[in-house]
């Protein structure tokens, strides 16, 4: 009687033998139920294990998959650890001895991909999907690679044969989604997990009733059409939406004026020119009626018309900023001219707006004596203006002129009857008086009021930590990607060895990450955090970054347990906070050596 074998031959339906360079008919053990083997995630220990019975003959592929496979645990770890280029030398391994898999083709363009080589990378997932078209995870990562940088129609091409591999992505179609190849729409507003993704052509059809059933509600279809014209997804539909608003409401302003930027986004300039000529017709004395149809008449190629037109806005309001920028010709560059000009039209017409251009003009030039001028002559003319009080603080502050910092603005400051945004400009321009302890105070106080938004709360204590010393900024900016993400690893170090990964490439900026430092001191003193974006061993050296200094208070003995916060920016600076205990310790930034 012969002896049962050990190992079964299984047709598996997982995507993972092909991915591993493996026929889909598999060995797989006697003793493991053999629908095991088509499983996800798959058993790789199980395969090997049945490989490992076939023998001595296996033969390859099975017997180059076999000694490949014990590369992958570590692979899976580095990779988790973001120990990228270890990873790499691990890949190099699994090619040597298991060659030309899809499983290697991916994983070094994520390899790539984290340290900033997009286009390296964009060629490894390229060459792993004509291994394996059927592997949607493979053109997920090429497809938010391709969008990353900038190539809509190949992304989109590539999500969708991510969705066509898996229709339950939510990745992809979340991805196609922000590409606008598709419409995400949440069947409960309150929950984000009941979101449902339609094409565009659906979305219009869905659009289509939608405009049937909104017939007789002039809001519901201002809304529709606002929404339409802003996402693109049907803007004929939203022109429609604003016709038959305008039947409804044949005078109301705003109806008419959306109805002629509706004609104007769709190209429809002539009926764009006739409805905003109608409209300055019945509001001749509304000076954003002549805006509209300056902005009709610019779209439709008509320079002389949309001069017109803006000098009939200012002849209603002199201080129309959009209407003097053009006529004046400010957005082409600054010169002495324009700026005389410009106050020329501001004393005859008594308006204060002219004059902060030829001022904002001036300062453009470095010429900060005229800007300070032309700012005085404004706030001579309206006192109480607060655009005029913030604009010539922001002046006397680069002039660093005290006296009439003292004398014009912190009065009006003390009144109280101007927004924070006055305190915000005085404070900015003590500091550049050097009067560090006054800013904060004026911060303080302008946070403290009643009424005060969030927002400016938040950017008052942020100044403040600054000025401090509480938070420091690197001034080495990091490489980000086309889309704002960051495109290489922040690596932190001691003794400029590799250290932890403390934010990781492909996050969107702005960003933040944080981790302890257990500190070892003789007393008062400061302990260094080095920082690169990039890892050693990689084929692009790493950047340095610099070093953040945390001055730390004597412990009696033991170790300093400190929590480090790093943030990033939209712009890419990195921003460093250090807390110990419930106290915020002082910090520096140091720029790296140059050697």
């Amino acid at each position: 009687m012969s002896a049962t074998p050990p190992f079964v031959w299984v047709d598996s339906t997982s995507w993972e033998p092909a991915f591993f360079g493996l026929p889909q008919r598999i060995p797989w053990p006697a003793d493991i139920d053999a629908a095991k083997a088509s499983e996800d995630p798959f058993d790789h220990v199980e395969l090997v294990r049945a490989i490992e019975m076939m023998g001595p003959d296996a033969g390859d592929p099975w017997t180059g998959f076999r000694l490949a496979s014990i590369n992958f645990d570590e692979l899976a770890e580095c990779l988790e650890d973001s120990e990228f280029p270890r990873a790499a030398e691990l890949l190099e391994e699994v090619e040597r001895l298991h060659p030309g898999t899809s499983f290697v083709a991916f994983h070094r363009g994520v390899v790539a991909r984290q340290d900033g080589r997009f286009d390296e990378a964009v060629k490894h997932y390229e060459a792993a999907v004509q291994k394996t078209p059927n592997v949607g995870v493979i053109w997920l990562h090429l497809g938010t690679l391709l969008a990353q940088e900038g190539h809509r129609d190949r992304a989109i091409a590539a999500l969708h044969n991510a969705v066509r591999c898996n229709p339950k992505d939510t990745n992809a179609l979340e991805a196609l989604a922000s590409l606008r190849a598709a419409v995400k729409l949440l069947r409960d507003p309150n929950d984000p997990k009941s979101a449902v993704y339609v094409t565009p052509q659906q979305f219009r059809d869905m659009s289509a009733q939608q405009v049937q059933q909104l017939g007789n509600d002039p809001d519901g279809l201002l809304k529709f059409a606002e929404f339409q014209l802003r996402n693109g997804f049907a803007p004929d539909l939203g022109v429609q939406a604003l016709e038959r608003a305008k039947i409804l409401r044949p005078d109301d302003p705003g109806t008419a004026a959306a109805l002629s930027n509706g004609y104007r986004v769709t190209n429809q300039h002539e009926k764009a020119k006739d409805v905003a000529v109608a409209l300055t017709e019945q509001h001749a004395d509304k000076p954003q009626a002549w805006l509209n149809l300056a902005q009709i008449l610019n779209a439709a190629g008509d320079k002389e018309g949309e001069r017109r037109a803006l000098e009939n806005m200012l002849a209603i309001d002199p201080n129309a900023q959009p209407a003097l920028a053009i006529l004046f010709d400010l957005n082409s560059g600054s010169t002495a001219e324009k700026e005389e000009k410009l106050a020329a039209f501001a004393d005859e017409k008594k308006a204060p707006i002219p004059l902060l251009l030829a001022s904002s003009s001036a300062r453009d030039r470095g010429d900060i004596a005229a800007a300070v001028d032309f700012a005085s002559r404004a706030y001579a003319m309206t006192p109480e203006s607060e655009e005029v009080l913030l604009h010539y603080c922001a002046m006397l502050g680069d002039a660093r002129d005290a006296g009439r910092l003292f004398s014009h603005i912190e009065p009006a400051l003390q009144t109280g009857n101007f927004s924070p945004r006055l305190a915000w400009n005085f404070a900015q321009a003590l500091r550049s008086l050097g009067r560090t302890n006054e800013a904060v105070q004026t911060l303080i106080n302008a946070a403290s009021a009643e009424n005060v938004s969030q927002e400016f709360q938040q950017a008052a204590s942020t100044t403040i930590d600054f000025w401090v010393g509480r938070l420091a900024q690197c001034e080495i900016p990091l490489a980000l990607s086309k889309s704002g993400s960051i495109a290489r690893p922040v690596v932190i170090s001691l003794d400029g060895e590799d250290g932890a990964v403390v934010l990781q490439a492909g996050q969107p900026t702005p960003t933040e990450g944080k981790f302890p430092w257990r500190v070892r001191l003789n007393g008062d003193g400061e302990t260094r955090i080095t920082l690169q974006q990039g890892q050693a061993g990689s084929p692009n050296d790493p950047t340095l970054l610099g070093t953040f200094a945390v001055k730390v208070p004597p412990v009696t003995g033991g170790a300093h347990t400190i929590h480090c916060l790093i943030g990033v920016g939209q712009e890419g600076r990195l921003l460093f906070k250090a807390v110990q205990g419930s106290k915020e310790l002082p910090v520096r930034w140091i720029a790296p050596m140059i050697i």
